[in-house]
């Protein structure tokens, strides 16, 4: 059924933390998804069995609306692979391909501005969800679910060590640690934190990390990497004696409700 304060756009639903993105409403999101999830019982790819991986960001609040969907998709006999940590959106991704798992769910508001936050959908693909599956969800809205005598299993995991290494078997690790090139790296704050540092000083990559900690405010920008908000790494790459290049200018987009 429609619902007022909950309008699911390209993947998912985003809103303004404590005015529509809610605990309340978060619950009643991950409702619809936990229905849509037993609608296709008896598929090969959707079926509920295969449990849902649940992930989130550094914004204000995600690791509690991650647990709060964890609970409530368990709470209808669901299995839950839920992160133990902050995990960028491509690795929950990845997550559910390499578990089969019927879907997933990802706390975050991509590049919105920090008072924004939100509930993706990810398909047993991996990918985000069609607008056929979106619009199946959006229309489960309020829909209550049977419950079970028992809940299904909330297990806490780590999609990160999987992911890296996919990363890194498409990656040439040894042309880029015998390049003699110098990075900086700009998280922007995000869920990518220091992962690529981590990896460029395992491998002997000079580098600069800004910006690499977790800081639900995202001080001065909005976490997407188009200008003005990169003008730091910019300044970086010169202070630093970096390698690089321009960057061209991009149309800046609007924020997003969807």
């Amino acid at each position: 059924m429609p619902h007022p304060q909950i309008k699911f756009g390209t993947d998912g639903w985003r809103a303004v933390i404590a005015d529509d993105f809610t605990f309340a409403n978060v619950r009643i999101a991950a409702e619809a998804v936990a229905a849509y999830v037993h609608s296709r019982k008896g598929t090969a790819e959707e079926d509920p069995a295969r449990g849902l991986c649940i992930g989130y960001d550094t914004r204000f609040g995600s690791r509690a609306f991650a647990r709060a969907c964890a609970e409530v998709v368990a709470a209808t006999g669901i299995p839950v692979l839920l992160a133990n940590d902050v995990t960028p959106t491509p690795a929950l991704s990845f997550g559910v391909r390499e578990r089969a798992a019927a879907g997933g769910i990802m706390i975050t508001s991509s590049h919105n501005p920090a008072q924004w936050n939100g509930v993706k959908y990810k398909a047993w693909y991996g990918g985000s969800g069609k607008p056929s599956i979106i619009a199946e969800i959006e229309s489960r809205l309020g829909q209550a679910t049977a419950r079970p005598a028992q809940p299904a299993a909330i297990e806490e995991v780590d999609f990160l060590p999987s992911y890296l290494k996919a990363i890194e078997s498409f990656t040439s690790l040894d042309a880029l640690a015998k390049s003699g090139m110098k990075f900086t790296i700009d998280s922007m704050y995000g869920a990518g934190r220091t992962i690529i540092s981590d990896i460029f000083t395992r491998i002997g990559v000079a580098h600069v990390q800004i910006r690499g900690n977790i800081d639900p405010l995202f001080p001065g920008i909005n976490p997407e990497p188009i200008e003005p908000h990169i003008r730091a790494l910019g300044e970086a790459v010169v202070a630093n004696g970096c390698h690089g290049r321009p960057l061209h200018r991009r149309r800046r987009r609007p924020h997003r409700r969807d």
